[in-house]
């Protein structure tokens, strides 16, 4: 099972996400700053694609190179965000690829805070194709073919 879609369509809401679900994989890039619409839109893609499953999922998602910081209203959306996925998932695999320090600073921050709310099942990734690699693990072989095109897509864009 394949789909893509741009999430969180609506009159008023930009869409701030791309998802592709390859089996129980799901790759989610965030296109701009979520705001709570998109991330209740995200929850229920998610939560969605959890009962379609059977079983936990193996989420992926992307942060642009430049994002800006989440603002602290955000904070806790996000955090709750956070605690919710990974109910759902055997594994969450966060890729930030920004470059130099202030990437490296960014995926530390992240790993902290996981490691002090014990997520255990969430992994930072300075590169895509490193969470990829990792997820595929998960996947049955028939799913490689799939699994190649949507990493030569994300790495493509």
């Amino acid at each position: 099972m394949l789909r893509a879609r741009r999430g969180s369509r609506g009159a008023r809401t930009a869409v701030n996400y791309d998802l592709v679900r390859i089996d129980r994989l799901v790759y989610v890039q965030l296109l701009r700053a979520p705001t709570v619409a998109s991330l209740r839109a995200l929850r229920d893609e998610l939560t969605s694609a959890r009962q379609e499953a059977g079983q936990l999922l193996i989420h992926v998602a992307e942060i642009p190179v430049d994002a800006e910081p989440v603002p602290p209203e955000m904070r806790g959306h996000l955090a709750a965000h956070g605690k919710y996925v990974s109910t759902l998932c055997e594994q969450v695999h966060l890729v930030i690829e920004a470059p130099g320090f202030r990437g490296a600073i960014l995926r530390s921050a992240i790993t902290a805070t996981a490691l002090l709310t014990r997520e255990r099942n969430l992994t930072v990734h300075a590169r895509l194709a490193d969470a990829i690699d990792i997820a595929r693990r998960g996947l049955g072989r028939e799913w490689a073919a799939e699994v190649d095109a949507l990493l030569d897509h994300a790495t493509a864009a």
